[in-house]
């Protein structure tokens, strides 16, 4: 009986993973993505790979990937950089919302992608943003409460940002190459595209202010205890 009884467990253990993986309708590719058809090309529609480092695949079964889903990777967990290939023209909405570990989103060059509505909102890990003249369109709320991106370049692809598209983006700087639009919206909600003007040029100028004064208070103090030295030699 104790012979056998370890074949009869190994057996019931098998036995209970087959059934859970045949029972998978929506079971991702090989790659780890679940896919849909889509206009155009195909386009991801879910993950079921944990991983902190995401890259977006070009194409899928000969076929271009041209769409991230609404909610694709909504609240994933692991995500820490994201890399967006040229051939996705449209992130949907809430495709990456409330993923709160992401760090980095990088675009490759040749894209021209549509940001959805909420599409990275509530990403408040997100600190660096690279369109690399890929990104065409921000819809609504894309980046809204991504406080800690520090600066998005853009180019004059860019012809539409939405409502509120950062919003709660304190810290961020707008680099605009000689884009019109984009430096109206920018005045219109207040949004720094000058260096000079921004949080960072105040701290680095309080930061020269509290070492130079500090270098001026071992200045004197030096000169004190030297003109000291001086009185008690002679």
């Amino acid at each position: 009986m104790k012979k056998i009884l370890p074949f009869c467990l190994t057996f019931i253990f098998l036995f209970i993973l087959t059934i859970t993986f045949s029972s998978c309708s929506d079971a991702p590719s090989a790659s780890g993505f679940s896919y849909a058809q889509a206009d155009g090309g195909v386009k991801i529609t879910a993950v079921r790979v944990r991983s902190r480092t995401l890259k977006i695949p070009e194409s899928y079964q000969g076929q271009p990937v041209v769409e991230i889903a609404d909610s694709a990777f909504y609240r994933s967990e692991d995500l820490r950089t994201v890399t967006i290939p040229a051939s996705v023209k449209r992130i949907g909405v809430s495709a990456f919302g409330d993923c709160e570990k992401l760090n980095t989103l990088r675009f490759e060059e040749g894209g021209s992608c549509t940001i959805g509505e909420s599409a990275f909102q509530g990403c408040v890990l997100l600190s660096k943003v690279e369109f690399n003249n890929s990104v065409v369109s921000v819809e609504d709320y894309a980046f809204m409460n991504c406080m800690r991106i520090s600066h998005i370049k853009v180019g004059k692809e860019l012809t539409a940002i939405g409502h509120d598209a950062f919003s709660g983006c304190e810290r961020m700087l707008l680099l605009i190459n000689n884009n019109a639009y984009a430096q109206e919206y920018a005045d219109a909600n207040s949004i720094v595209t000058d260096f000079f003007d921004s949080d960072y040029f105040f701290y680095i100028q309080l930061i020269l202010a509290f070492i130079v004064g500090v270098a001026v208070l071992v200045l004197i103090n030096f000169l004190t205890k030297k003109k000291k030295k001086n009185k008690k030699s002679t």
